[in-house]
């Protein structure tokens, strides 16, 4: 005897009083069937009282709800036993495809299906409502009552569907069909088999033998256009026959609230997200994938393109449910998989609705964050944007069914940031499946932080930064984090007048970037840094600090700008450090004007400070002492007048008592020379460096101020041959009281 174990797991349910109450109900029901044939019609809505055992009131819904379904499959068991399913063959027409098969006759079971999917069940569940027993029939038990209803009406559809096929290639001149024999055998005898499982088979278990039909009509290696074509005509013409059944029967009949997928019915899913039926679809749409190009659909044309839509529906609203209605221990699975259909199923849609319209309704309301964002990207700044289909823009606009929606992420990134502070756009009902906290399952981003990532994984940080200012807390934390959007991270905390950390930002651009720059890159990027920075004054000694490093960025390209000639310096790369006192060095063989030769030491100075201060190699410069880079520069100014010092450090050398100062025009002869007018223009530098803004990071870097610059200085004329044992204290002595001067 059929029990419900097959329509619904019992659980923890007692069975045998399960199998009890079903036997009270079913017994009812046909003495009341009884009662109607033997006084007509009017008995047809009257219960006798006390007709109803009390056993069945006194049941618990939890075993009340599997008892009706089990007396159901009972009741139809034993009507199709009273039928005789093997009816004989002068019974039916010689060109009924649904021949016996050695099993159950399959015709016998198309009869058996249309009278008891329109009078048997509406009949039993008429007499559940008037003897009072369908108020204590909990919703998810109704709901399976009507899954019964539906998979009959979907196993009817299906084969109407084929007899519709056939009678079109009958109909056809020879030839012009393109159902062959091979092909007509094989999905005749696919669906005899499956309806040879009998009527209640189909009741209880129509997912697994549809599965059974695909395998044996598909095969199990790639199918062609034809064999695709048609068993995807059954498949969407059962599932629409019974969305369409579910529609008119709902609440008419069955007495449920009209569905919303907003709205979760009941603790049990339907038949539509049983996991063979989902696995049907999938197989169904993966064969047409494997034979659709990628530009253009061959599956059926207008027919393939419907076929695609239905099953992608069925297939994503199928899992919808599932997933509202999983345990908690398996909630995990059914969204890999739930996932995977979408992966399947959005990109299958977008090759044959060039409109896009479809695949976006579809993304939006299964919260496929990757259908929205590329549809959106591609209708927007992408390829869809120019290379369009003709009709597709004037479809998508005319199209009734787009619910006020668009192409546009801005819409939707609004009502996602005010969702996310708990306020209202107006927007979000249309997106509700991308609204926090829903997530993207591969990646755990919310819909913003995907939007930001996949444009920055396309390199667009323009638009990324842009639509950022539409969910500006996901942008900051996303350039934060993102070691991509380390060059745009100034001006996201520019935008929240944070100019203190947009200077610190084009600081680290000058760094981490040093190599990608050219000239004219780093000298606005250090132009901005000294804005933000003359706005927002350092505070702090780390932000004091900040600020030299644009000072001295800036210092080294105004040097690099000098020996350059000017606007020539824009297409070149930054130099460092050591690269320019080489290039000042160089140019100082060529001898210029006493003011030519001041300018180039003063500007190595300048540098020699900055490579001083940099001795971490913040710059990106090489590691230097400040000896190292200043002597040479004094060296080169001593240079330029060598035979005024020498001169002088003789004439001290031979004074009397050794005083300077011994001529007359002593201080003349220094006041004449280029290393006079180099220490007149380094102190006036040290004076305005010591009342200015970063005077705690200046360093000295004049020969009298170090004793290490003097003696590397002393030692670069030696090199010179300006200097030795004789005279070099003598000399040393002469340019201490030079400096004195300047």
């Amino acid at each position: 005897v059929p029990t419900v174990r097959g329509i619904r797991s019992l659980g923890v349910v007692d069975e045998a009083e399960v199998h009890t109450v079903a036997s009270h109900v079913l017994s009812t029901y046909l003495s009341h069937i009884a009662a109607i044939a033997a006084d007509g019609d009017d008995a047809s809505r009257h219960i006798a009282p006390g007709s109803v055992p009390p056993s069945i009131f006194a049941a618990s819904p939890d075993v009340l709800g599997p008892a009706v379904l089990s007396a159901l499959v009972k009741l139809l068991s034993l009507r199709s036993q009273q039928q005789g399913l093997h009816q004989s063959r002068q019974q039916r027409s010689q060109r009924d495809p649904f021949a016996p098969d050695g099993r159950t006759d399959a015709s016998a079971t198309i009869s058996f299906l249309n009278t008891h999917s329109f009078e048997t069940l509406p009949s039993f569940v008429n007499f559940l409502i008037h003897a009072g027993i369908y108020l204590r029939v909990e919703a998810r038990d109704r709901v399976k009552l009507r899954d019964v209803g539906e998979k009959m009406m979907a196993a009817l559809a299906l084969v109407d569907r084929w007899r519709d096929e056939l009678a079109h290639a009958e109909a056809l001149s020879p030839g012009a069909t393109a159902l062959d024999e091979l092909t007509m055998t094989k999905v005749n005898a696919a669906i005899n088999s499956m309806l040879g499982a009998g009527p209640v088979a189909v009741a209880e278990r129509l997912p697994a033998l549809l599965a059974d039909m695909q395998r044996d009509i598909l095969g199990t290696s790639s199918s062609s256009v034809l064999i695709l074509d048609v068993s995807s005509a059954l498949l969407c013409q059962a599932h629409t026959c019974a969305l369409r059944y579910r529609a008119e029967k709902t609440d008419d009949l069955f007495k449920l609230p009209l569905e919303d997928r907003n709205s979760v019915l009941s603790s049990c899913a339907s038949w539509m997200s049983d996991g063979d039926l989902l696995k049907v679809y999938e197989v169904q749409l993966q064969q047409i994938k494997a034979v659709s190009s990628s530009s253009i659909p061959t599956s059926g044309g207008v027919r393939g393109e419907v076929h695609a839509q239905v099953l992608a529906s069925a297939l994503l609203d199928g899992y919808r449910d599932a997933l509202n209605y999983a345990p908690p221990e398996d909630k995990s699975a059914v969204v890999t998989s739930y996932h995977s259909a979408k992966v399947l199923s959005i990109p299958l849609l977008r090759l044959y609705d060039p409109s896009d319209m479809w695949p976006f309704d579809l993304s939006v309301d299964h919260g496929y964050f990757d259908g929205v964002f590329d549809i959106c990207h591609d209708w927007t700044v992408g390829s869809k944007r120019f290379e369009d289909e003709p009709d597709a823009e004037e479809k998508k606009e005319d199209a009734p069914d787009q619910q006020g929606r668009c192409f546009d992420l801005k819409p939707i990134l609004e009502a996602c940031s005010a969702v996310a502070v708990g306020e209202s756009s107006g927007q979000e009902a249309l997106y509700k499946d991308l609204m926090p906290p829903s997530v993207d399952p591969p990646s755990g981003l919310t819909f913003p932080q995907f939007v930001l990532k996949r444009y920055a994984d396309l390199g667009l940080q323009g638009i990324l930064l842009d639509l950022g200012r539409l969910c500006p807390s996901d942008l900051e934390t996303f350039v934060e984090e993102d070691k991509r959007m380390s060059d745009h991270r100034w001006i996201v905390r520019v935008r929240s007048g944070k100019h203190g950390g947009g200077r610190d930002g084009l600081v680290d651009v000058v760094k981490d970037g040093a190599g990608g720059q050219n000239f004219a890159d780093r000298e606005l990027t250090l132009s901005l840094a000294k804005l933000c920075n003359s706005i927002d004054a350092p505070s702090s000694t780390v932000a004091t600090a900040k600020g030299q490093t644009v000072e001295d960025g800036l210092t080294l390209l105004s040097v690099q700008r000098l020996l350059a000639g000017g606007d020539e310096a824009n297409s070149e790369r930054p130099m460092r450090p050591n690269e320019l006192i080489s290039i000042i060095k160089t140019r100082f063989i060529i001898r210029g004007t006493p003011e030519e030769s001041t300018r180039l030491c003063l500007a190595g100075l300048a540098v020699a400070e900055v490579a001083a201060r940099s001795e971490q190699g913040e710059m990106g410069g090489m590691v230097h002492t400040a000896a190292q880079y200043a002597s040479p520069i004094w060296s080169l100014a001593v240079l330029s007048d060598v035979e005024v010092w020498q001169s002088l450090s003789e004439e001290y050398a031979a004074g009397a008592s050794g005083e300077l100062g011994v001529r007359d025009d002593f201080e003349a002869a220094i006041e004449s020379t280029v290393l006079f007018g180099i220490l007149q223009g380094y102190n006036e530098g040290r004076k305005n460096a010591s009342s200015g803004d970063h005077g705690a990071n200046d360093v000295a870097i004049g020969y009298h101020d170090d004793s290490q610059i003097m003696e590397g200085l002393m030692n670069e004329l030696r090199a010179a041959n300006a200097a030795n044992d004789a005279n070099a204290k003598a000399l040393e002595t002469v340019l201490l009281a030079a400096a004195g001067l300047g």
